[in-house]
């Protein structure tokens, strides 16, 4: 025994060599000695050597099978070597058999089962861990984590604090729990909170050393790193610096993007940037960690794309290929690929093909896959008397997803074919929006209603609440967009699943049967941009509720500027009084171009139309919308000025629309002449609004659904309105345009104009047509789905999955 302990000395000293061959002699002259294979084990384990390191376990384990740190290692081995799971799970549960309190085995067994997916399975091994080390900070930040994998947030974060605690006790700090602490606040929109953590990160991660404390100033600060080699190389000198540093700088830019902090967004970033960089130029980075850093160097490319772009900085464009070049190389073409640092919905309103798109989407799609085999898939409900269609939505509240939705909820009852459920969760902004949607579904499921509020909810819970009401159809409202949770839908909620309204792309989801489109956004020829089959509806695939909003425009406030203002009226001294108002030239003979789309739409080659039509129309103005207040200082209003006087425009030319209610903003748009649309991702609701409210829309065709939307809202206008509003290319687009806005257009503006108050009555706004085919469409789905069931096929062919429904 003096000889093992003597080697294991060695080996705590760094002389591993000299320990293995030690304990091989030992083992070989008592071979009968188990604790001589154990150590010997634990070394060639040390040392990546799996086959010695096995046998020497099974060696220990024959002479005493009672000894669990022996199984617990061996399940260790197991479980790194990538050996099949049931190995590693049979060897924890056997250490644990033979001593219920192993730490280190309850903590293995958790790791294992989190691994492969089972979060509740590695929730329970932390809990009973906890029964024997309540002051574990290893069993409660494991814990946190599964939790926080389950969504269950609120107790995730509870474990993360008492981890914190636990390490303090024993005069340490937790920066890993600190981190995930901080980025739980983001994700749930705590940015403020979420910052702080991060904070709090930075100063558990750097040493308390001279250099910590100018590294800390240099970073709170906004110093450039790059320019400051003395920082950046004991960084990247450091195993765990590197590790934790650049990837706190990233978050914390990305929560100060979400703030709307944009440049400060962009120095974080660039200082992240510069530690990746770093570290790849040394030049014994492994091939593997090389590979990582190149990921990790994209996606901080693309987070500083994505801040430029959100302040209409478009100075990284002429760049953008090569990322997409570099992304494809070191992230999509990889076997398996990696998630695009580029995420689906930012894809949407890039310069990009829609094939890539649908890569981008399907990698992303495939990271969810392990939520699958938390729940059995759900069954075929009964056939019904009536259809139980459930939304399931973040955005219940004052959002445009709910003033569209608000419609559906609302003819489902007048129809009487229906029942609609509504799955929350999302936060209770108090809106009558919100109060609406709750009464319209009879109130909420505790008061015997049918909103399900899943908001406190981890994935699971939350996804077992949807089985049981047992839906027919499920429709995400949602899809990968701000707040979704995607990890619901993937656990096969319901036999059918639809992707509808907000997301205007393909999922790229195996767990979404269906797009919920029409033939003008997406036409059958376009289908391999989608994993989904395509529901293609009669007319616009998007609903338009006007009636409460009209009603409220109709009572504004006695001596507000939009009251004595008329949706269909134009001139006079209303009209003057309320160009007057938004800051616009109050002559009638100076032509107001406008475009209300959130500032993220912008982008070089739009801009640079917009200011040809300008320049083709002295004069003129462009009325665009104010950047919302937290981007206030993000400079975009500077910025588009400041593009507008490079292409020729003066910047004054420009005038920043207030942000108002959607009544009183129908009050005031059709004080401009003409809406020209976006390219890559045009107006969608905001351009229904800018219809509805008297103002003509002018849009130009493209190969994406993001971008096809403006096609299928004037076609469905009707009265001829498509030959005057949609165009083919940019150039004609730009060319009608400047012929509307001089001059000679005032005639044909007049026309279009009583043309388009004709359609306020039209299929375009008449939500209780659009809901009968919705219902339609849905049955539809059902009765397909019932078709293959009875079949005995679980996935539809071709002949049966496609439907175009006519009306």
């Amino acid at each position: 025994m003096q000889a093992v302990e003597h080697a294991t000395h060695l080996f705590n000293s760094g002389d591993r060599s000299s320990a293995l061959s030690l304990l091989q002699r030992v083992a070989l002259a008592s071979p009968s000695l188990p604790e001589a294979h154990f150590y010997l084990a634990a070394i060639h384990q040390a040392g990546g050597d799996f086959l010695p390191s096995r046998a020497a376990y099974r060696r220990a384990l024959e002479l005493d099978p009672s000894r669990a740190d022996a199984h617990c290692n061996l399940g260790k081995l197991h479980s790194d070597h990538g050996s099949p799971p049931e190995l590693a799970a049979a060897a924890y549960a056997q250490a644990l058999f033979l001593d219920p309190s192993h730490l280190q085995a309850r903590i293995n067994a958790g790791l294992h089962h989190h691994g492969l997916g089972e979060a509740a399975e590695a929730v329970r091994h932390y809990e009973v861990g906890l029964g024997h080390h309540p002051g574990s900070d290893e069993l409660h930040y494991n814990l946190a984590v599964a939790l926080a994998h389950r969504g269950s947030v609120v107790e995730a974060v509870e474990h993360y604090r008492l981890a914190i605690q636990a390490r303090a006790n024993n005069g340490g700090d937790h920066p890993e729990a600190w981190l995930n602490l901080a980025a739980l606040h983001h994700r749930h929109g705590t940015l403020e909170d979420a910052l702080w953590h991060y904070n709090r990160t930075v100063a558990a991660v750097l040493p308390p050393t001279l250099l910590g404390a100018t590294l800390q100033a240099a970073i709170s600060g906004l110093r450039p790193l790059a320019q400051d080699p003395a920082l950046l190389r004991p960084v990247t000198d450091d195993p765990f610096l590197f590790e934790m540093l650049p990837m706190v700088l990233n978050n914390m830019g990305q929560a100060l993007a979400a703030l709307g902090r944009v440049r400060e967004a962009s120095v974080y970033h660039r200082n992240a940037l510069a530690l990746f960089e770093g570290r790849l130029a040394d030049r014994d980075v492994g091939e593997e960690e090389r590979r990582q850093v190149n990921d990790d160097i994209l996606h901080t490319r693309s987070h500083l794309f994505r801040a430029a772009k959100a302040s209409c900085d478009w100075s990284p464009f002429p760049s953008f290929p090569s990322l997409v070049s570099a992304i494809d190389a070191h992230q999509l073409s990889l076997s398996p690929p990696l998630q695009s640092a580029i995420l689906p919905f930012d894809s949407l309103g890039l310069p990009v093909a829609p094939s890539w798109r649908a890569r981008v989407a399907a990698v992303h799609a495939a990271g969810l896959s392990s939520f699958a085999a938390s729940l059995p898939p759900a069954p075929l409900p009964p056939a019904p008397g009536r259809l139980k269609m459930g939304y399931i939505c973040y955005d219940f509240n004052d959002h445009p997803t709910a003033h569209l939705a608000e419609g559906l909820f609302l003819h489902h009852n007048r129809t009487g074919k229906v029942v609609a459920d509504a799955y929350n969760y999302g936060k209770d902004d108090g809106s009558d929006y919100r109060k609406n949607i709750v009464a319209l579904v009879g109130g909420k499921e505790e008061e015997g209603g049918r909103f399900v509020e899943m908001s406190g909810d981890g994935h699971e819970e939350a996804a077992s609440k949807v089985k049981a009401a047992q839906p027919h159809v499920l429709i995400d409202m949602q899809g990968f967009t701000l707040g979704g949770r995607p990890e619901i839908t993937a656990r096969r909620v319901a036999p059918v699943q639809v992707n509808y309204l907000i997301y205007p792309g393909t999922s790229g989801a195996s767990f979404m049967d269906y797009v919920v489109g029409d033939k003008w956004v997406t036409p059958p020829e376009h289908q391999s941009h989608f994993v989904e089959k395509m529901a293609l509806l009669p007319n616009c695939y998007q609903i338009n509720v006007y009636g409460r909003h009209l009603e409220e425009a109709g009572r504004l406030a006695e001596g507000s500027p939009y009251q004595g203002f008329g949706l269909d009226e134009r001139g006079g001294e209303a009209w003057a009084t309320l160009r007057a108002h938004e800051d616009l030239p109050t002559s009638p003979s100076t032509f107001v171009f406008a475009n209300f789309n959130k500032q993220d739409k912008l982008e070089p080659v739009i801009f640079h139309t917009w200011m040809n039509i300008m320049r083709r129309t002295p004069g003129s103005v462009l009325w665009l919308l104010e950047p919302s207040h937290k981007l206030k200082s993000s400079g975009i209003v500077e910025n588009i000025r400041r593009e507008a006087e490079f292409r020729g425009v003066s910047g004054s030319r420009i005038v920043f629309a207030k942000r108002v209610s959607k009544a009183e903003h129908l009050r005031r748009v059709s004080a401009a002449d003409l809406f020209l649309d976006t390219f890559l991702y045009g107006a969608h609701s905001t351009a229904t609004d800018a219809l509805r409210g008297g103002l003509p829309v002018i849009t130009v065709g493209g190969g994406s659904f993001a971008r096809r939307v403006g096609i299928s809202l004037t076609e469905t206008l009707g009265e001829g309105m498509a030959d005057y509003l949609l165009y083919s290319t940019a150039k004609e687009f730009e060319d009608a345009a400047a012929l509307l806005g001089g001059g000679g257009g005032s005639e044909v503006l007049a026309k279009i104009r009583k043309g388009l108050a004709k359609t306020w009555e039209g299929k375009l706004f008449d939500t209780a047509e659009y809901t009968r085919n919705f219902e339609r469409m849905g049955a539809a789905m059902y009765e397909i789905k019932s078709l293959c069931v009875g079949l005995g096929r679980d996935v539809c062919g071709e002949d049966l999955d496609y439907m175009q429904l006519v009306v």
